[in-house]
């Protein structure tokens, strides 16, 4: 292994693969809370973002959808028209992912339950007898998804002929699947349950969301096989990468759990899971607007960029909080729109050579002792230092800039906010103020090793426009034909140019070529 963390960590992908380039609207933002009530309150909350001219690409359904809690089915009271609400939200460019858990509601006027009952694809008690435990249904079974027909069933349900109030434009979220059992042991299964080729629950219990993912995965390539499946799961093992992103799980509207949301996708980006977000805002509880700023500000430089909330929560649309609030809230929405093609970019080539997308600062400088412990800053790849402000009321943050030797010889980096130059090692304390809308209270900085330390990159070009003139975007910049984005001249891949469909599975239609455009002031 080796001989440096980066290699280690492009080696272990190496054994258990690299995440698929996803579509580029699941790397723009998502809003979702459990749950929103009908889809008339799917509709306004769209027309709201539009109206406030802030981008959004994906509205979420939880559970509360469903017809009793059974998946693959729909309120009719509250969602009497599916196909309608999925066709107002792709109409304006938006699209839809909606939630379907590993547990079946045992219900005797269900297909689902009644087609796994007769053909014994629960899994089993020692006796033989189907597994009855409880969640959100009440009493459910799970099926065995060790068994490849148990899971072939399960991912037709997926195909258009028989879930046919959804269209291939909607999407999926895999939550509870460790298998989550209300009543269970340690609020799961008990150990000594028997799946396929008699192992007991003991044996495969950390596979099993895996196994639950990868039925979901291969009934959306046979669902349309031209169309590169976006799932979330909560579970997941070496490997689930290959067919879906992951979040941190349910958080708390607390400091120490922004915090700890760095950590953790840090974590899972060196262990292959470069697809990685925490519920912007926290789970559970309500932030206050301080909080709530802060966490928008951080999670619009992590993979997975999703605001979620538990039902019993205040709604918390960005339009809900004062005017000052939204502003910072638009604008970190707006500056992660602003770096699309680049996070596009660095996804392409993960999936290429493995590196992480977001990696700890040890990853690109194993030289420097003195970063190997630093988690409150991370990088986007080679290309960009974040220090998200993660503390309460804080005015100044310090900032770390590894050493890229052990002579303390330093890269040379950009404050994208205003350009200022650090090119010495160490610690500096920066000011952040998250009045002023440009600087957000997150600095990040650009690393340029090829200009000189007379030069200075130009600034146009840095940001969105003001006014967005695609308000939710796929990135509508992005078509069939040959498109060239253009970043500031500091970015070290500051040209992507795509040709293709970046929702196609096939990834040959997909060209990204790196072009460096540095120059100084005067060119």
């Amino acid at each position: 292994m080796g001989p440096t963390p980066l290699h280690a960590f492009r080696q272990y992908t190496s054994l258990t693969g690299t995440a698929n380039l996803p579509q580029l609207y699941t790397l723009a933002y998502h809003q979702c809370r459990w749950n929103y009530n009908d889809a008339k309150d799917v509709q306004t909350v769209s027309t709201k973002f539009d109206e406030y001219d802030i981008p959004m690409d994906i509205m979420w359904l939880d559970i509360e959808y469903t017809d009793g809690k059974k998946y693959f089915t729909w309120d009719q009271f509250k969602f009497p028209d599916p196909l309608s609400m999925i066709k107002n939200l792709t109409d304006v460019g938006r699209h839809l992912v909606i939630i379907i858990d590993p547990h079946f509601k045992r219900d005797s006027g269900y297909f689902f339950h009644n087609d796994c009952t007769e053909k014994g694809y629960y899994i089993k008690h020692q006796d033989g007898k189907d597994y009855e435990g409880w969640c959100w249904p009440g009493s459910v079974s799970y099926p065995d998804f060790f068994r490849k027909d148990v899971r072939d069933y399960y991912g037709d349900q997926y195909a258009l002929s028989n879930f046919k109030t959804v269209t291939a434009d909607v999407m999926f979220w895999n939550d509870m699947n460790e298998p989550s059992v209300f009543n269970g042991p340690e609020v799961t299964m008990p150990k000594d349950l028997i799946h396929y080729g008699g192992w007991e629950h003991r044996d495969v219990h950390n596979l099993y969301g895996h196994m639950h993912i990868m039925g979901t995965y291969d009934g959306l390539i046979k669902r349309d096989s031209t169309q590169r499946p976006f799932i979330l799961t909560r579970s997941h093992f070496a490997g689930s990468q290959r067919y879906a992103a992951i979040w941190t799980g349910d958080n708390m509207a607390d400091w120490g759990h922004l915090q700890h949301s760095i950590k953790m996708c840090l974590s899972e980006a060196v262990a292959g899971f470069s697809f990685c977000g925490a519920d912007v805002g926290g789970f559970f509880g309500n932030p206050d607007p301080e909080l709530f700023e802060r966490w928008y500000q951080a999670g619009a430089f992590l993979p997975f960029f999703r605001s979620h909330a538990h039902i019993d929560t205040k709604r918390r649309e960005p339009w809900l909080f004062s005017e000052e609030t939204r502003l910072l809230i638009r604008e970190a929405i707006r500056k992660r729109y602003s770096y699309l093609p680049l996070w596009y970019t660095m996804f392409y080539e993960h999936e290429v050579d493995g590196s992480p997308v977001i990696r700890p600062l040890l990853a690109q400088y194993p030289k420097d002792k003195d970063c190997f412990a630093i988690d409150n800053q991370f990088l986007l790849q080679d290309r960009i230092l974040v220090r998200p402000v993660m503390q309460q009321g804080v005015r100044q943050v310090d900032v770390y800039f590894p050493a890229i030797d052990d002579k303390k010889n330093a890269d040379l980096w950009y404050d994208v906010d205003n350009l200022q130059k650090y090119h010495k090692a160490g610690k500096e304390s920066i000011n952040v103020d998250a009045h002023k809308i440009q600087l957000v209270a997150v600095r990040y900085f650009i690393k340029s090793p090829i200009l000189d330390s007379d030069s200075s990159p130009r600034s146009e070009n840095m940001y969105a426009p003001e006014k967005s003139s695609c308000p939710n975007s796929q990135c509508r910049a992005f078509t069939e034909e040959m498109e060239t984005v253009s970043f500031s001249p500091i970015f070290a891949t500051a040209t992507v140019m795509m040709k293709g469909n970046p929702s196609r599975a096939d990834n040959s239609l997909v060209q990204v070529h790196r072009m460096k455009i540095f120059s100084s002031q005067n060119n």
